[in-house]
């Protein structure tokens, strides 16, 4: 038996992707995917695009700052390149910019859920 979800408990800008998991129909929801690692450097997904972010979050180490300094942005068909080993992000300059655009928005918007 499977137990119900109360989205009120959930996390003001969270949806669930069990549907994605279950490979169902999505029910609403985000058509992007915003992820951090381990470094809290932040990537976002769109359709077969990922482009990842040279802001380095707050509060880092500087030893951990050190090793991220050269880091330089990302952006990747993720289709065409699963591995991630072509960075297209100076032939698609248009991509990127909508990629970058959407992730700094998605930073200083409020929650879209309360």
């Amino acid at each position: 038996e499977r137990a119900e979800h109360d989205p009120s408990e959930a996390a003001p800008d969270s949806y669930s992707f069990l549907s994605s998991l279950l490979q169902l129909e999505p029910e609403g929801g985000r058509t992007t995917m915003v992820t951090s690692d381990v470094n809290g450097m932040h990537a976002i997904r769109i359709g077969e695009w990922k482009y990842i972010d040279d802001v380095h979050p707050e509060g880092l180490s500087e030893n951990r700052l050190k090793q991220l300094r050269n880091f330089k942005p990302q952006l990747y068909n993720i289709e065409q390149d699963p591995s991630e080993e072509n960075n297209l992000l100076e032939t698609e300059t248009r991509v990127y910019k909508k990629l970058k655009a959407e992730l700094e928005r998605i930073r200083t918007t409020e929650p879209d859920r309360k």
